[in-house]
């Protein structure tokens, strides 16, 4: 048996020197006053808003008391996740959407724009979590109950899930300074085959789910337009990509015209050449695209988004509003 061997963690980029560090369980305190999330949870508190939350989640569970925790979140960009104590010691998870700072003077970051966008997006995360869990053996938190209208008193679209017991990878490797090539392909050995099983959900076009307009039914729609029809084949898919609106893609307008080496190219250059590269080579995969059937995937599955234990074995698989086929 060959000896296994520990890859140490780089140490964190300069460039993230003062970016607040998201995904993990910390004090409110700890996100900067500069960032939305903050914002969102000081008025929820302040506000009484956390009383609605507190009703919907006892009424679910038949009459048990609860609370929603102050003293402990979970921020991402568009995101915070808070704890729901219930008076027997089980816990919930409250899982919101957040907008951007309404105050005009605060630049601050995060948030969505769009309300209706925002809860459109949380539809499909919340219909393609129970769609898997009932159709496969991937591990995916149980949805309880949702909030995604504007007048949900909220300020943002909700869920209501279950907290599995863990820990995200990123969380475990970093706190082991790294990883073993043991855990890697132990890893690797459960996260293939449900990959694979993911993958054997199928559509015939491609885009993002919602609830359909008959009970108990999903439909699919396009993921520019969440009220769209998806594309039918890979070639409308791929066309609509390099007809996208953007940067231009001519790097003659940024450059002298000579040869541009990556390493060499500021943050604007380099965004053009990846969107150039990108139409190129969509450019030549419609000519053998394919009709379809299209399956479906996560599209963020990484480590901040996989859920261990201390064994590493994978627990749940979380953040599913980017999936679709």
């Amino acid at each position: 048996m060959s000896e296994d061997h520990f890859y140490v963690l780089p140490p964190r980029p300069e460039w993230l020197d003062g970016v607040p560090q998201l995904g993990i369980w910390q004090p409110l305190t700890s996100l900067p006053k500069m960032w939305a999330a903050r914002h969102f949870v000081e008025h929820l508190f302040g506000s009484g808003t956390n009383q609605l939350l507190e009703t919907k989640a006892t009424k679910l569970r038949k009459g048990i008391k609860c609370v929603l925790q102050e003293d402990i979140l979970n921020a991402g960009g568009q995101h915070i996740i808070l704890k729901i104590r219930f008076a027997d010691g089980v816990v919930w998870l409250a899982r919101i959407r957040f907008p951007r700072c309404p105050v005009l003077d605060h630049e601050c970051v995060g948030g969505f724009r769009d309300y209706a966008s925002g809860a459109k997006v949380m539809e499909s995360e919340i219909a393609t979590m129970q769609l898997v869990a009932s159709k496969t053996q991937v591990p995916v938190p149980r949805v309880f109950g949702y909030e995604l209208g504007p007048n949900n008193g909220i300020g943002g679209p909700c869920m209501l899930v279950e907290m599995v017991e863990g820990e995200t990878l990123e969380n475990h490797i970093r706190k082991q300074g790294g990883i073993w090539g043991s855990q890697v392909r132990h890893l690797l050995d459960q996260m293939v085959p449900l990959a694979f099983e993911l993958s054997t959900i199928k559509f015939d076009g491609i885009g993002r789910l919602q609830f359909g307009t008959l009970p108990n039914t999903l439909d699919l729609v396009s993921y520019n337009e969440l009220s769209a029809p998806p594309f039918e084949n890979a070639f409308q898919y791929l066309e609509d990509r390099i007809n996208c609106r953007g940067a231009s893609t001519d790097l003659n307008e940024v450059s002298d015209g000579s040869r541009l080496e990556w390493t060499e190219a500021n943050m604007q250059q380099k965004q053009i050449m990846a969107k150039s590269i990108y139409q190129c080579a969509a450019a030549r995969l419609m000519k053998g695209a394919e009709p379809g059937p299209f399956p479906l995937q996560h599209m963020d599955l990484n480590q901040q988004n996989v859920i261990v234990d201390s064994a590493c074995n994978v627990v749940a698989i979380i953040d599913w509003e980017h999936s679709g086929t």
